[in-house]
């Protein structure tokens, strides 16, 4: 959707840079999946260490700790994000002549397997 809005003007910076606009869109994308992530993260670690129950440990975890945690997580998966839809969206366009007489869900999962890959080996 970020990306849309992006490429809306065609004359635009974005427009001429598709890499740059893929990769900014699935950033912002996994950054604001990360709103979500960070008390999964917290409360899984700490439930690994031995502390019970989601609520106890949403409570007992300090300021300092949840930006931690967040800082660490965005700085983990925002790249990842961004390099994996900047890869899926080239991929996808590359195989579309290739693919065309199989169901649309075997070159999605494709697209998928293949720009997850390539985004895992560089991270």
């Amino acid at each position: 959707m970020l990306s849309r809005t992006l490429l809306a003007e065609p004359s635009s910076w974005w427009s001429a840079h598709l890499l740059c606009t893929w990769m900014f869109a699935g950033a912002v994308g996994d950054a604001a999946g990360s709103v979500l992530r960070v008390p999964a993260e917290i409360v899984c670690k700490r439930s690994q260490t031995g502390c019970s129950g989601v609520f106890d440990v949403l409570a007992e975890t300090s300021r300092e700790t949840w930006l931690a945690c967040w800082a660490a997580v965005l700085s983990r998966d925002v790249p990842m994000g961004g390099l994996q839809v900047a890869f899926y969206a080239q991929v996808h366009s590359a195989l579309p002549e290739a693919l065309s007489q199989m169901s649309q869900v075997l070159p999605d999962s494709l697209t998928d397997i293949i720009s997850g890959g390539i985004a895992g080996m560089i991270e």
